[in-house]
């Protein structure tokens, strides 16, 4: 790999690589269709957690790192034209 993976995106991708190195052992002696089968439901199980972790990384105004959750940003939302210190003089 040429490049770091996201610390986001290393858990979401591990669950499903430890679930199906689990099924690789404990399948062993099944059929095509039940290999089939468990794979796509162990990737299913996980994919909205991989999808969010990688959309959260890809844009910028998702990523944890950049939300503000709500909170305002010091000296944003005052009135227009008074600073932070001006408030409540006269």
């Amino acid at each position: 790999m040429t490049r770091p993976i996201p610390a986001q995106i290393v858990p979401a991708a591990m669950a499903p690589a430890e679930s199906l190195a689990g099924w690789s052992e404990d399948g062993r002696a099944g059929r095509l269709e039940e290999h089939e089968e468990a794979v796509l439901e162990r990737v299913r199980r996980v994919l909205p957690t991989l999808v969010r972790a990688v959309v959260e990384q890809a844009t910028s105004g998702l990523a944890p790192r950049v939300r503000t959750g709500g909170r305002r940003v010091r000296g944003v939302g005052g009135r227009p034209g008074r600073s932070r210190n001006d408030r409540g003089r006269s």
